[in-house]
């Protein structure tokens, strides 16, 4: 079993993979048993941590964990959640040495020291830190459900407004056919530097609006290269065309930038096709399924120009688009609102189990 056995979120083991004792690498050969606690030694994995069920006594842990047995004065679960603690990890993190390999050793691991009241407050100890995050698990689990929720009625929404009885009056065009021009970003890498005009990547518009945190920059003269034969302007709409495909992005900035060839651009013919509506249209149940249908690959998806251009736009009144962009903006404009305070719930939540492993070996819990 190796350190990507280990769910880091759940920090349990799954989906180990098995090997005769006799194929493992003598260095493996490491017997783990019921209750022992793994902690992994190599960055980042440092806070990957497991509790060793029934079902794996007996097995073989790889080296990149440390095996630690509790004796009968040290309760294992307890064990388990100390190696956890910030306090532990942080510890660790300052030994790590090495630039190829960076890592501990087990006999620093094992060299760290631990809170140690009895036996049964361990145990008592153990038990509230479950109880504490069991309620933390109930409440991240509530909030994620009303995000659900909140992306369930904006999807039905927009089901309502593409796929509804006015809908299956409008005629369908292919997206070529109300365009200027379908492109892409540059195909060779620029010569970057730490400031300057923004380059894009996929995922700096994925989130659904272009976010401009990025960590490329070129210089004026390699922009004007770039975008000699077409430049990106307000009204434009960018998509992402290879992994996280199917997202569509409106150009809302008359900032300069340049991006990266898996973004497709898209120049509407305005007497035709507003972009907000197209923008809305790609990212509604109906256009993220011609996306789904139109990628090509496996390790990395792709949609194609060529098929990007032939995707089939329901195509209202000029006038009737804009008042549908207006109405579907302002629904996602209230979701978007909804959302944000509920990450920011989820933020604050994803805080609370260090806070309370932190507590718990202090002695306030």
């Amino acid at each position: 079993m190796d350190i990507s056995s280990i769910d880091n979120v759940s920090k349990r083991i799954t989906h180990p993979k098995r090997l005769l004792g006799s194929e493992a690498p003598s260095r493996a050969r490491q017997v783990i048993r019921a209750g022992d606690v793994l902690v992994a030694t190599t960055r980042p994995n440092l806070n990957a941590v497991a509790r060793v069920s029934p079902e794996l006594d007996n097995e073989i842990a790889s080296t990149g964990f440390c095996v630690l047995r509790p004796n009968e004065n040290l309760h294992s679960q307890y064990l388990y959640w100390y190696v956890q603690a910030t306090q532990f990890v942080d510890s660790l993190s300052a030994l790590v040495q090495g630039a190829m390999y960076p890592a501990v050793t087990d006999k620093q691991v094992r060299a760290q020291t631990i809170p140690l009241p009895t036996l049964a407050e361990q145990q008592r100890i153990a038990a509230a830190i479950e109880a504490r995050l069991c309620e933390v698990e109930r409440a991240r689990a509530a909030v994620q459900a009303q995000r659900d929720a909140a992306n369930a009625l904006m999807a039905a929404h927009l089901r309502a407004v593409f796929e509804g009885d006015e809908a299956q009056g409008w005629s369908r065009v292919a997206l070529l056919s109300v365009c200027n021009r379908i492109t892409d970003g540059t195909h060779q890498p620029p010569k970057f530097q730490s400031d300057g005009i923004p380059f894009l990547f996929v995922r700096n518009i994925v989130s659904g609006r272009m976010d401009f945190n990025v960590e490329k920059y070129i210089s004026e003269a390699t922009y004007g290269e770039l975008t000699r034969r077409v430049k990106p302007e307000r009204g434009d709409v960018l998509f992402s065309a290879v992994g996280s495909f199917g997202v569509a992005v409106v150009v809302d900035t008359d900032r300069p930038f340049s991006f990266q060839r898996h973004i497709a651009h898209i120049k509407p013919d305005h007497a035709q096709l507003d972009s907000r509506y197209l923008a809305a249209y790609l990212n509604a149940p109906e256009g993220r399924q011609q996306s789904e249908q139109a990628a090509l690959g496996v390790a990395q998806r792709t949609v194609t120009l060529k098929s990007l251009s032939a995707f089939k736009i329901p195509l209202p009144p000029l006038d009737r688009q804009i008042e549908l962009a207006n109405d579907v903006y302002q629904y996602s404009s209230i979701r978007d609102t909804a959302n944000s305070k509920l990450q920011h719930q989820l933020d604050l939540i994803d805080r609370l189990p260090a806070a309370i492993l932190r507590q718990a070996f202090a002695g306030e819990l």
